[in-house]
């Protein structure tokens, strides 16, 4: 996933081709993953990471992981501008988001603790999230949107039709 004006660059890896594509660049740098699993069948399993290098710690993942994820999305800097403290922030705020919305089952052990960083930092940080967030709805992952609860309540209408001896209701 790219988008024009920004560093970053997402990438979606099913697990069947992940021996195949680990080769890529993109897996050689510093970022934040999210393992997906089908979970119950309600919601999903995540387990959201970082990594210095993601191909070494997603390797370990897809060696021993205790997850049975079907795939990983992971994001990253075109221009290798995320270092190991962005990432620790990414996954600590992705991890908050997640549990505020629940809408998936985390695996995660700990969510940690908020990474100590320059207010410079945060807002980069803050920044490169609000981008990534803006691409998971195209990869139809919904799971940090918190639903929207209605306030007001609805008036039930019923419908009848009646055509050449059939009826219907709804």
């Amino acid at each position: 996933v790219e988008k024009t004006n920004w560093s970053g660059l997402g990438i979606v890896c099913p697990r069947s081709l992940f021996g195949e594509k680990k080769s890529r660049q993109e897996f050689e740098r510093t970022g934040v993953y999210l393992l997906v699993g089908e979970g119950d069948g309600v919601a999903p399993e995540i387990y959201i990471g970082e990594a210095d290098e993601l191909r070494s710690r997603l390797s370990s993942h897809f060696k021993e992981s205790k997850l049975d994820w079907e795939y990983v999305v992971f994001f990253v800097s075109k221009d290798n501008s995320l270092n190991k403290a962005h990432v620790r922030y990414l996954e600590w705020r992705l991890i908050e988001l997640a549990r505020e919305a629940n809408r998936a089952q985390i695996v995660n052990g700990n969510a940690g603790s908020k990474p100590s960083l320059s207010e410079a930092d945060i807002a980069e940080a803050e920044g490169f999230l609000d981008e990534i967030r803006q691409c998971f709805p195209i990869i139809q992952l919904d799971i940090f949107e918190t639903p929207i609860k209605s306030t007001s309540r609805r008036t039930i209408t019923e419908l009848f039709a009646t055509f050449k001896g059939c009826a219907a209701r709804g």
